[in-house]
């Protein structure tokens, strides 16, 4: 069926991604807090695709890590003419109704934590695993003529899914015990569309136990 408009179902995406990003982190005790990190982290990815990744992060004993979370980028549609406009609704969306090809996956992911130097301030978080991708790519591109509302092609939607696998070694700046920053390269390997690129973020809640003293 052909659809003029981005689709309702991959829009969604990006709201729950959003409201991830503001979950609290509750309270546990000090002692857990020693042995038992738990945090939030979100980034803005930049790459081949552009997008935002949100995870639930757990770290043992400051060694293993394991997080779960969601990656939702997007792109240009890389056989988009080079005439098409998206009209009015493009414009007052801001791009939101046009042809954009679409990646989302649900991931987990473990891994290791190093220690980049006494004080607990900076730190890799390497980790791999394994994700589920969905694919919505755009295609079947028939103009139509000037179209001051929706534009001047129809399209198809086509929805795929795959599974992923994800490399990301993770550099994490801990500004103090519940907040920091992160720099994140990634890989996102799958038959249908692979993302590479680079996140830059936040991290807060139980992000790092005392420092050691000199």
């Amino acid at each position: 069926m052909t659809n003029p408009y981005f689709s309702l179902k991959t829009s969604k995406v990006f709201l729950i991604a959003s409201f991830f990003t503001f979950f609290s982190i509750g309270e546990v005790s000090a002692q857990e807090i020693e042995k038992h990190l738990v945090y939030l982290s979100s980034e803005l990815n930049l790459g081949n695709y552009v997008g935002i990744a949100t995870d639930f992060n757990y770290i043992y004993e400051e060694t293993y890590t394991a997080k779960f979370g969601l990656n939702a980028n997007f792109r240009r549609s890389p056989d988009q003419p080079s005439d098409y406009n998206s009209g009015l609704a493009g414009l007052v969306t801001y791009g939101a109704a046009s042809a954009r090809e679409i990646t989302v996956d649900v991931h987990l992911m473990v891994g290791k934590l190093y220690n980049l130097n006494t004080r607990k301030t900076l730190r890799i978080n390497a980790a791999v695993g394994v994700g589920y991708t969905s694919v919505e790519t755009v295609e079947n591109w028939q103009k139509t003529g000037s179209n001051f509302f929706s534009g001047n092609y129809t399209y198809d939607i086509r929805s795929k899914s795959t599974a992923s696998l994800i490399i990301n070694p993770k550099l994490e700046i801990p500004l103090g015990r519940i907040f920091g920053f992160t720099v994140s390269p990634s890989a996102i390997l799958n038959s249908e569309s692979s993302y590479y690129g680079i996140g830059v973020g936040y991290m807060i809640g139980l992000i790092r136990s005392k420092p050691v003293s000199k």
